[in-house]
């Protein structure tokens, strides 16, 4: 009888892939079956007479790289069960009656957003949204967006049957079932991480069409069946749509192997860094809203919750030098520039707005740093973008502790960068606090996790948790010292 797996579809801002966890009497596999890159569409668009650059996302080939990992699925000795989407936080489409998309998915760092948010403010200012839904005000929030098509699209939202969240078109897509699912939700405004449910106040003072929002659902469950003909097309059998958290961020946190009775500063980091706490409770004072932290939806709790820059512009420098070289430099040989090239005391503006959606990465990572052409080597910048994360990791945690009243005792690094040992022996250095690491797939891991609960293979989280805690290597960066492995 072949093993059972769980598929995940993790969706990131430049690519995705597709994991299975699979369980066998000697215990379970995490493994990735597919990679795939997309980039948004950059057009540029007449607007006043001159042309506006826009980034749009490319849904199609989103989908045929999750079509394609099932499909390699479908070629292994496993028997897939279950799979489920998760992705960031913000953007989404508007569907018509008969599923056809009416709008363009745009990218979350458009200006129109930054736009309407300043309309918004002035119809809800943000510490009240803020008061109701825990969640910072920040540009990209989806509340922006949507305020926005109200605004100069209200034929388009008339004609819809709703707003579809990114990673639940996929679910749609695969399943028919269209879902708003909580820790999605709870990102952008539109919910209330405290009630877990939609934030009506938000949606009326705002005049936005609630109507035209899916069911709200919470965390956990099957939403629906795959399509028999594609389950059929990909050589699948009809397996389960499920409900993980589909914030990335959520999943993420939900893999967190925090050290009970620590105060621990959790950074998943990727190309965006989402670092912060996991909570009990939200926690909604005046010292979280000053800090520009976000009470976002966890699996279990609240996350607070920060978005920082993360490796976007060391992913948008090797993507240049790979057009220059005619191949691709791998990620040790750009930490190895960079070591050559460190300077503790340079804090290298990281998350200045200008680092996000250049046409040329590494020529505004030279201008900011104020380096004249002959001094910006490739590992000048490599060295600037990986200072200034540590130094935004250290500035993270000494708000995080006046935040919480408490110090922070350790950093704990997932995701991609829990595999990046010259970065987090930086972040040791500069912040002065122990950094441990992670799994680097902790979002792939948080949203198998709980699909495995809904399934019955473990009771709770944290004893699916304790079940693969094997499947990686921690790592611990001592300040002043090297990196030591454990178990």
């Amino acid at each position: 009888m072949k093993n059972e797996a769980i598929a995940v579809g993790d969706i990131g801002g430049s690519g995705g892939r597709v994991s299975i966890l699979s369980r066998n009497p000697r215990g379970y596999r995490l493994e990735p079956v597919h990679e795939f890159t997309h980039l948004a569409g950059e057009f540029h668009l007449p607007e006043n007479g001159l042309p506006v650059r826009r980034l749009y996302w490319d849904l199609f080939a989103i989908y045929n790289g999750l079509c394609e990992g099932l499909a390699r699925i479908a070629r292994r000795d496993v028997r897939l069960v279950a799979l489920g989407m998760d992705g960031w936080g913000s953007d989404g489409v508007w569907l018509s009656s008969r599923g056809d998309q009416l709008f363009p998915s745009v990218i979350a760092n458009d200006g129109r957003w930054r736009e309407a948010r300043e309309e918004v403010d002035r119809l809800m200012p943000g510490r009240e949204r803020f008061d109701l839904t825990g969640t910072y005000p920040d540009d990209f929030l989806v509340v922006n967006q949507i305020f926005w098509m109200k605004t100069h699209h209200p034929g388009i939202i008339r004609e819809s049957r709703c707003f579809v969240p990114l990673p639940s078109l996929y679910h749609y897509w695969f399943s028919g079932e269209i879902a708003a699912e909580y820790t999605w939700a709870a990102a952008g405004h539109l919910g209330s991480v405290m009630r877990k449910a939609w934030a009506n106040e938000v949606f009326d003072r705002l005049g936005l069409p609630l109507g035209k929002m899916p069911p709200f659902r919470q965390t956990g469950g099957v939403l629906g069946r795959c399509h028999a003909d594609l389950a059929d097309r990909l050589g699948l059998p009809r397996f389960a749509v499920m409900t993980p958290p589909n914030h990335d961020t959520a999943c993420a946190f939900a893999a967190a192997p925090v050290t009970p009775g620590k105060t621990t500063l959790i950074i998943s980091a990727g190309t965006w860094w989402c670092a912060g706490a996991y909570l009990p409770l939200a926690l909604v004072n005046d010292d979280v809203f000053e800090s520009r932290f976000s009470n976002v939806g966890g699996v279990e709790g609240a996350v607070l919750n920060a978005i920082k820059m993360g490796s976007l512009p060391l992913q948008a420098m090797r993507r240049e030098w790979a057009q220059e070289d005619g191949k691709q430099m791998t990620w040790d040989e750009m930490g190895s520039l960079a070591a050559a090239e460190f300077r503790p005391d340079i804090d290298f503006p990281i998350d200045d707005p200008r680092l996000r959606t250049p046409p040329d990465m590494a020529r505004t990572v030279a201008r900011l740093a104020g380096l004249a052409p002959e001094a910006a080597t490739r590992g000048k910048l490599a060295a600037l973008v990986h200072q200034g994360l540590a130094h935004s990791a250290a500035r993270l945690a000494r708000s995080l502790s006046a935040v919480l009243k408490r110090d922070v005792e350790e950093i704990l690094v997932i995701g991609g960068g829990a595999a990046n040992d010259l970065m987090n022996q930086w972040l040791a250095d500069i912040s002065g606090i122990p950094v441990r690491t992670g799994s680097p797939s902790a979002a792939t891991l948080g949203n198998a996790l709980v699909q495995a609960v809904s399934l019955g293979w473990f009771s709770d989280i944290a004893e699916g948790l304790d079940a693969i805690k094997s499947l990686w290597r921690e790592k611990v960066f001592l300040p002043g010292g090297k990196g030591e492995s454990r178990g």
